[in-house]
């Protein structure tokens, strides 16, 4: 069965029972009292009403409602053009709204017909009779609006709204309404308390209330506040119920969780509210272990939760270059793919090797890397854990060049220059991208410090000041007393050889 039709059947069934409420009212109060010819008049009106309204409602949904049927029978979205998707998605967003206005409107017309059409056949005969039928009318109409609405909504929510939900939330959707939750408890009040009010006043002042329609209007009114007490509970709790259970998910750790969307009221809104707030999660989850590949997890801490400053500031530190020897020819040799490989692997040591003495990666440039001990952390030692790295580096690289295919590559050679003293450390950049990092001399000299091993071939080479730090527990050589590229004084490096433990 179609959807439509679905529908158009779920709008018979709740007008019909509207119909039989109307009836056994009637029959508690105005019928009894009615002439045969009167008597037959109303219940032809009533049958004809009901017809009218069953048939139009179909109708009326089957030509507005052509886009739901058409995505759904085509099942695949990639299938479907965006204005098709966005007219259906809009479309099942009203339709529980959109159902109840066809019926309603029908019965307004029901109602507002009776009293000329009754004046029409019995001219003779008072009006209170007819607009009392009139009233009642209009009680049908908001009885069956409210179970057409209501029943709709569970249907759209059961078996359409899964199907067309787009990834961003239903209430990005243009031209989607729904009654807020404020709105249909207010219905709730109307509909079973000034409702019933009004049909007895009318009966009162005709004459024809008696205390079995007193007791009808009270039973039935009750019952029809409960379901309606239901339909909203259920609308709100089961929401919630969802939303309740992804932030126990989002609580044990998962980031996956994302509550269901079916509504744009409060509720709906609110699951939409709780998916981006995940997605925030999510996102800053991924910046969080992107940031920790390049620092210790004891570095990346302290960075989120404030206790390092990010704004400019004069630190005592070490900078470390390592660069890959004859990267050019290597790359020459080696298709792109293969060499982008093996450089990425030969990074993922460098950079473990790093983050494991404490050191934060500043920047790749090209095959080069710098890194900064004790900066954003102060660490006393920052000269030592460098030198460490440094030694570190040199025989994780001869284990990697060690279990290279010699018949596809030749090994990988580097050369690393340390040098310690005071740098300038902080954000870096524009409004629109910023980054921290560090800059100043000491940067500058640990870079042509590292060069200088393409003269020296020493491996490991740090400063005058460097060396002046970690004496005491390495093993050095002194190579030289040089002027570097752009300076002009002379400063002494010493190759590091071994730790003296």
């Amino acid at each position: 069965m179609k959807v439509i039709h679905k529908i158009a059947l779920i709008s018979g069934l709740c007008n019909l029972a509207a119909i039989a409420h109307g009836l056994l009212y009637g029959l508690l109060t105005v019928f009894p009292t009615l002439e045969p010819a009167d008597l037959k008049l109303f219940l032809i009106w009533e049958g004809a009403s009901f017809l009218l309204s069953y048939l139009s409602a179909p109708l009326v949904l089957y030509f507005s409602f052509h886009s739901i049927e058409q995505v759904i029978a085509l099942g695949d979205e990639a299938r479907v053009s965006s204005a098709l998707l966005e007219e259906a998605r809009r479309k099942t967003i009203n339709l529980p709204i959109y159902a109840t206005r066809i019926s309603t409107y029908t019965w307004v017309l029901v109602a507002l017909s009776i009293v000329p059409i009754y004046m029409y056949f019995r001219p003779d005969n008072p009006v209170w009779t007819a607009l009392h039928v009139s009233v009642v009318t209009i009680l049908i109409g908001t009885v069956s609006g409210v179970f057409i609405y209501y029943v709709t909504e569970w249907y759209s929510r059961r078996n359409l709204l899964p199907l067309l939900t787009p990834a961003d939330g239903l209430s990005k959707v243009p031209g989607a309404t729904a009654p807020t939750i404020q709105f249909k408890i207010l219905m709730l009040i109307v509909t079973t308390c000034a409702m019933p009010v009004m049909v007895l006043t009318v009966a009162a002042v005709i004459g024809t209330v008696t205390a079995g329609a007193i007791i009808y209007l009270g039973v039935s009114f009750v019952a029809l506040g409960m379901l309606q007490g239901i339909a909203i509970s259920r609308s709100i709790s089961k929401p919630l119920q969802n939303v309740l259970g992804e932030m126990a998910r989002v609580r044990d750790g998962d980031l996956g969780a994302r509550a269901q969307v079916l509504s744009v009221d409060n509720v709906g809104r609110l699951s939409e509210g709780f998916n981006e707030m995940v997605e925030g999660l999510r996102r800053a989850e991924l910046i969080r272990d992107s940031f920790g590949r390049y620092v210790s997890r004891e570095v990346l801490e302290k960075v989120l939760s404030g206790d390092v400053t990010l704004e400019g500031e004069l630190r005592e530190a070490t900078v470390m270059f390592s660069d890959i020897r004859d990267f050019t020819a290597i790359s020459e040799r080696m298709p792109p793919v293969e060499l982008l490989a093996q450089l990425n692997g030969y990074l993922d040591i460098m950079v473990d090797t790093v983050v494991a003495f404490g050191g934060r990666v500043d920047k790749f440039i090209g095959d080069s890397v710098m890194v900064v001990f004790g900066i954003p952390l102060t660490q006393e030692d920052h000269a030592l854990r460098a030198v460490k790295a440094g030694l570190e580096m040199f025989l994780r690289l001869e284990k990697w060049n060690a279990e290279l295919d010699k018949s596809k590559y030749s090994a990988w050679r580097m050369g690393v220059g340390i040098h310690s003293g005071v740098v300038i450390a902080g954000n870096i950049g524009s409004a629109k991208k910023m980054e921290y990092a560090v800059i100043g001399d000491v940067v500058n000299t640990a870079a042509r410090i590292e060069q200088l091993d393409k003269v020296y071939n020493a491996g490991l080479i740090v400063s005058e000041q460097t060396y002046q730090l970690v004496s005491g527990e390495v093993k050095a050589e002194r190579l030289d007393t040089v002027i570097l590229k752009g300076k002009t004084e002379p400063i002494t490096v010493y190759q590091i050889t071994g730790l003296k433990e």
